[in-house]
């Protein structure tokens, strides 16, 4: 059995793996998709320079925010990095860093003091500290609950495990996991979310026929797993590019896809930027990424 594929680089069964791998696509979709990209690439940079996509939290620069940190030890500064990217997801930078501040302050730097406090009957609860700095963020106190409990057994002993299953283990996402393993431990491999996948395909850098659809519109997600787009663009994305392209173009993805009001507008100025050639390719682009979402969400087509 030997799959082959019409768009960029093929996709083939590997007889002797029984997985399925890409070749390293030709030299002119090669080029073209590149430049596609290194278009994606500028215009996902300069909207997070103007606030319209957020920036992705680092190690480092969270760190310098949380007061009190360039004296605590590596695994206690790991130790909030996690907390904090767990809070993230329902809180604004501002309230990340005042809620990390809170712990600081209150030495409740390990797993082992988090739980203590928790369980002491004049303390406050977790949940009631993070819902006093930002309402939004209470649901996150579970998450942090459970991970503090499953840290406090061995083989972690109180420390941050630096493995993706490690990790996976004491309760992160595999989103959450992948920071913390790129941010922290210095991994560089490309980990795909749903919106770099939804991309991958709206913009054409996928061998989505294979699938044996007429149109991408048609498409079901499921048959576009996350393992099939890192194998795929591992083949052809210079290393240097690879972290750029995870941290910008998820969040770009999913801004273009969702289709606020006033974004479109924002996005056209940005793309104004570059000759006529180029602002055509980006605002192909984006309308194909709409599209591709307006079918996701109407049902009965790129089915997830």
């Amino acid at each position: 059995m030997n799959w082959t594929a019409t768009r960029g680089n093929h996709l083939f069964f590997n007889e002797e793996t029984s997985s399925v791998d890409f070749k390293e696509p030709g030299g002119k979709w090669k080029e073209s998709s590149l430049q596609k990209l290194n278009l994606l690439l500028s215009i996902g940079r300069d909207l997070q320079a103007e606030g319209l996509i957020p920036q992705r939290v680092t190690f480092s620069s969270l760190m310098e925010h949380v007061a009190g940190t360039e004296e605590l030890e590596f695994g206690s500064r790991v130790f909030l990095f996690v907390l904090g990217v767990i809070v993230y997801q329902l809180s604004s930078f501002c309230g990340m860093v005042n809620i990390l501040e809170h712990l600081e302050r209150n030495e409740m730097l390990t797993p082992a003091t988090i739980i203590e406090e928790e369980e002491k009957e004049d303390s406050n609860s977790l949940a009631t500290i993070i819902g006093n700095i930002d309402d939004d963020a209470r649901p996150m106190a579970a998450t942090i609950l459970n991970v503090c409990k499953e840290l406090v057994k061995a083989p972690c002993n109180g420390a941050v495990p630096s493995t993706l299953d490690g990790l996976k283990a004491i309760g992160l996402t595999d989103d959450l996991s992948n920071t913390v393993l790129q941010c922290v431990f210095g991994s560089t491999g490309l980990h795909c979310g749903l919106n770099l996948r939804k991309l991958v395909v709206a913009a054409d850098f996928f061998d989505w026929e294979h699938a044996g659809v007429a149109s991408k519109l048609d498409i079901k997600l499921t048959k576009v797993p996350a393992l099939h787009v890192q194998k795929s663009l591992l083949t052809w994305i210079p290393l240097g590019q690879r972290l750029v392209l995870q941290d910008t173009q998820e969040e770009l993805a999913f801004v273009i896809g969702s289709n606020k009001q006033g974004f479109w507008g924002k996005y056209k100025k940005a793309a104004k930027r570059h000759d006529a050639a180029d602002k055509k390719i980006l605002m192909d682009m984006a309308t194909d990424i709409c599209c591709f979402y307006k079918a996701i969400k109407g049902g009965g087509k790129a089915n997830r």
